[in-house]
């Protein structure tokens, strides 16, 4: 089966959540084939027996030309046909184990469905899509402009914990605005499989960001002529504890401190480090202000971070302590360990 679009949909324990995600799916409206390829991680609260009975109800496992079944040592994947939506079709992976603990590679399921795919959208599985026609009017646009590698919109947030919604309008950016901060939300996007193929092949190996959109959107934004669509097609779940959203005060600064890693690095690749004097600012004055809310002394060294080469880049560093409630405390770790660093710092030519 040629499929125009593959959907990515990585999941573990969303049992509470899964089902709208499906739902989203299935509600694309097409005059294309596409497949959403659903990768749940060996979950544990019982999502995978929610996935089964929706393939149950909703698609077609008894045609033998549409249905198909495979077990490996890894997976057992189910391939089917929804019953009334006739460009839809559900690839779902039942890993065996769990790969993130092991930190084995999950991408490679996709190949498996999308050789002759054309385009990618993405939708984790606590998030889901409430635009019938959002492929659609995205591959539309993409098969119109030929230098255009991405499309994505505004979503709706939902913060989980008290049920709220509140819109998120994003705006036309560049990659400018994108060193600056990440404007794109990946549960609204669709690119080109090539352009992704191209990012992989160029991406660093050594680097262990803590975020996987983040660097492509860098890269196809410095590479190509993403472009906004001002329409709402998704729901963005905020939930307590998840890789961009946790109480735990570490795993906050490492999330960070990665998003700033891969700013830094883009930047460099790009001839755009004059972009970063503001994010470091920025990023120094988050990771004290988390150390107020968290009552936490942090051992971070913020001259390294920050790099001054000028005596108002010093000032600036000095700023940006300040901005803490604890200002003193703050001031003296950083003279006390950094003084001697500092004093042949400013010793400028």
């Amino acid at each position: 089966m040629h499929f125009l679009l593959s959907i990515h949909c990585m999941t573990f324990n969303h049992s509470n959540y899964i089902k709208e995600t499906m739902d989203g799916f299935c509600m694309q409206q097409t005059n294309f084939p596409f497949v959403a390829i659903i990768v749940d991680d060996a979950s544990t609260d019982g999502e995978q027996e929610v996935i089964k009975e929706y393939l149950n109800v909703h698609f077609d496992l008894t045609t033998q030309s549409s249905v198909k079944k495979r077990e490996t040592e890894d997976y057992i994947m189910t391939f089917a046909r929804h019953k009334t939506n006739v460009n839809c079709f559900f690839a779902v992976f039942f890993l065996k184990y769990n790969h993130y603990s092991i930190n084995k590679a999950k991408d490679t399921y996709y190949k498996k469905l999308e050789e002759n795919a054309k385009y990618i959208a993405i939708c984790e599985g606590d998030d889901y899509w409430i635009l019938p026609s959002k492929l659609q009017q995205q591959v539309d646009y993409l098969e119109s402009d030929s230098e255009c590698n991405l499309v994505y919109t505004n979503f709706v947030q939902l913060v989980q914990r008290n049920n709220t919604f509140t819109k998120v309008t994003c705006r036309t950016s560049d990659f400018e605005d994108m060193i600056e901060e990440n404007r794109v939300a990946t549960l609204t996007t669709c690119f080109r499989k090539e352009s992704l193929l191209r990012y992989n092949s160029n991406r660093p190996l050594n680097k262990h960001w803590l975020m996987g959109d983040y660097p492509l959107w860098l890269y196809l934004f410095a590479t190509g002529t993403p472009h906004f669509m001002n329409i709402e097609t998704a729901v963005y779940r905020v939930l307590e504890n998840s890789a961009s959203h946790s109480t735990d005060f570490g795993k906050t600064v490492a999330f960070l401190l990665s998003s700033y890693d891969i700013r830094w690095y883009y930047a460099e690749v790009f001839d755009r480090k004059y972009l970063l004097h503001d994010s470091q600012i920025r990023a120094m004055r988050e990771i004290i202000n988390l150390s107020d809310v968290h009552d936490k002394n942090t051992k971070f060294d913020y001259f390294l971070f920050f790099r001054p080469h000028s005596i108002s880049d010093f000032l600036l560093l000095i700023e940006a302590l300040s901005t803490s409630y604890r200002i003193t405390r703050k001031i003296y770790n950083f003279c006390k360990y950094r003084f001697s660093i500092v004093h042949k710092s400013l010793s400028f030519h």
